[in-house]
């Protein structure tokens, strides 16, 4: 195989992983279950998505947080299904927080939590459901 050949394989494989990637991250440990989302990372920049079933208009919705930022920013932000921000929270550098707000769906959906991470080192838990009380015994 020619030199050249090698170099567009590589380039072209390079670019590939690079699209399948909307994360940067060093050090990065996950983990994800149906009603929860943790990460412990030395350094991140991403956004993490993940979906909040809604059934039914009026329904209590809860958000749990354990947070440490050493580092950066991290925001977690929850969009209602027309993708408004209905709950926003940020943890800048030195935040080390847990916490639970309750709100109100006033629509039923498909709702997202996102998880941003800016340059940050730190760790997060986040759980969900429909109540701070519910999330505290798990």
């Amino acid at each position: 195989m020619s030199r050249f050949v090698r170099k567009a394989i590589l380039i072209f494989v390079v670019l590939l992983l690079a699209g399948c990637s909307s994360s940067i991250g060093v050090g990065l440990i996950e983990r994800d279950g149906n009603t929860f989302t943790k990460a412990s990372f030395i350094t991140r920049t991403a956004t993490k998505a993940r979906k909040v079933k809604v059934t039914q208009a009026g329904q209590a919705l809860a958000i749990s947080w354990k947070v440490q930022a050493r580092k950066g920013q991290i925001t977690l932000r929850l969009l209602d299904p027309t993708q408004k921000v209905a709950w926003e929270k940020d943890f800048q550098k030195g935040s080390n927080a847990q916490g639970c707000a309750t709100l109100t769906a006033e629509v039923a959906g498909d709702w997202i939590l996102q998880i941003s991470a800016q340059s940050a080192r730190g760790h997060y838990l986040v759980r969900w459901g429909q109540s701070c009380s519910e999330q505290k015994s798990r």
